[in-house]
């Protein structure tokens, strides 16, 4: 896919941004250095959660795309915790090269308890070890997989006007149109295909 068939696909919002990138490349090493740094950082800082009585950390697995192995999540829940809450699916940033779902912990965590929701952050697989689109098939397996199985009690449900099911899916995307719900979430439209509509369970963080 070259530039121009990129922007005409991309959101009309976004185009400016990425149009004003310049190119740039990174070495091999170099990005292995830089992972190797932030991992050090990482080692060294303190525990997020210690200390703290009101989020807890689960660490799960959901399967895998076909042939890959299974996608590890971390699940942050406050400990006050209604019967009903939402769940918001978290990609950490990193261009698909860097960081990881662990990294994030103090957003998560901090994120779970402002919007009183469940944060389940997936710790999808990088390249270049493993090319495109190998993180984002991880990803589309956990939306997947706690959509049909679920992971534990949890399970992702849909929003979409009427309240049928216990659980809604937060998205910075526009949500759907409400005009139909799923036979599960795992069949509803991905963020790209979706309609013009009003955001629902955005975070402030987002905005």
């Amino acid at each position: 896919m070259d530039k121009a068939e990129m922007l005409a696909r991309m959101d009309p919002q976004l185009r400016p941004c990425y149009e004003a990138m310049q190119p740039y490349s990174i070495e091999y090493g170099t990005l292995c250095g830089i992972r190797a740094y932030t991992l050090a950082q990482l080692r060294q800082s303190p525990s997020p959660f210690e200390g703290r009585e009101d989020i807890r950390l689960y660490t799960r697995t959901v399967p895998g795309p076909a042939g890959a192995p299974e996608v590890p999540i971390r699940i942050y829940e406050p400990t006050a915790r209604t019967e009903w809450m939402p769940i918001i699916l978290y990609f950490h940033g990193g261009g698909g090269v860097l960081s990881s779902a662990r990294q994030d912990d103090p957003f998560c965590l901090e994120l779970a308890l402002q919007e009183r929701c469940v944060v389940v952050s997936v710790d999808y697989r990088l390249a270049p070890e493993y090319p495109a689109p190998a993180g984002q098939l991880d990803c589309l397996a956990a939306w997947r997989g706690l959509g049909n199985q679920g992971v534990g009690e949890l399970k992702l449900g849909l929003l979409w006007g009427k309240r049928r099911r216990k659980y809604g899916v937060g998205s910075c995307a526009p949500a759907a149109g409400r005009r139909r719900t799923p036979s599960s979430p795992a069949d509803a439209p991905l963020p790209h295909d979706r309609p013009p509509g009003r955001d629902a369970l955005q975070s402030r963080d987002y905005r």
